[in-house]
């Protein structure tokens, strides 16, 4: 089934959800920072230190969740060359998430979709799947599993491929240590990927994921500092790994 079916499907089962829902929770944020790469992996996959601004919506419903959020790295390139000396480059990121309860607040259907854009390459992931909430005490976890299709351009080589792009699979969790800090962290894998999709990107292996752990830190109601390391195996831009920490400040509304 090509993806813009499965988004199509998605989006109307969503919309019926929300003309019957009831609404638990929104939460609006707009955050700034700055990533910092560390060690010689980023340097050699080519990556910049850069600055983030981020938009972010979540809300919650009896019938399930929806995220989505906007993106734009080293905006006014604050960052003007990569490592070996090129230009570095606008990215232009997109996040999408929708959980469908599935009989249970605990099973979900798991729709997700990620695009990038730059002076060089876009691309559009699409994932469909089932995730599982789990709470243990204050332990917050969900683990989804999927099957994710891809499409990407890269301008330099002139090359455009789309195929179903291997096995999803995600693990989050949110361990609350006080009313003002939360600890989380997320492995975000792909397993069995199409050589051609990952070929557009510079990678060579089927096989790639995103770890990440980081607190946050609440000043007031609207107010949070947050700080995060992350480690990129193939993934992204990272075609030879890196390691990179996070630093944000946002205002929620």
């Amino acid at each position: 089934m090509k993806y813009n079916k499965v988004v199509s499907l998605v989006l109307a089962v969503m919309a019926v959800g929300q003309a019957q829902s009831e609404t638990l929770k929104v939460d609006n944020n707009i955050s700034i920072g700055y990533r910092f790469e560390v060690g010689d992996d980023s340097d050699k996959s080519n990556l910049f230190d850069r600055s983030l601004i981020q938009i972010q919506h979540r809300s919650f419903y009896d019938w399930g969740e929806v995220m989505a959020k906007y993106r734009i790295e080293n905006l006014g390139h604050t960052e003007d060359t990569t490592p070996n000396g090129a230009e570095a480059w606008t990215n232009n990121k997109f996040f999408g998430q929708l959980y469908y309860n599935l009989g249970s607040k605990n099973t979900q259907l798991w729709f997700d979709v990620f695009t990038n854009s730059n002076d060089y390459i876009w691309e559009t992931d699409v994932v469909l799947g089932v995730a599982q909430k789990i709470k243990l005490g204050k332990l917050n976890a969900k683990v989804a599993a999927g099957i994710e299709y891809a499409q990407g351009h890269n301008s330099v080589t002139g090359k455009r491929e789309e195929a179903m792009n291997g096995v999803a699979t995600r693990i989050s969790l949110g361990y609350p240590i006080s009313p003002s800090i939360v600890l989380f962290s997320l492995y975000d894998a792909r397993w069995g990927r199409e050589l051609d999709i990952q070929s557009l990107y510079g990678r060579d292996s089927e096989d790639g994921f995103l770890a990440v752990a980081g607190l946050q830190y609440r000043f007031a109601d609207n107010l949070d500092a947050t700080i995060s390391y992350q480690h990129e195996h193939d993934w992204g831009g990272y075609n030879e790994n890196g390691n990179n920490v996070d630093i944000t400040f946002g205002y929620h509304f």
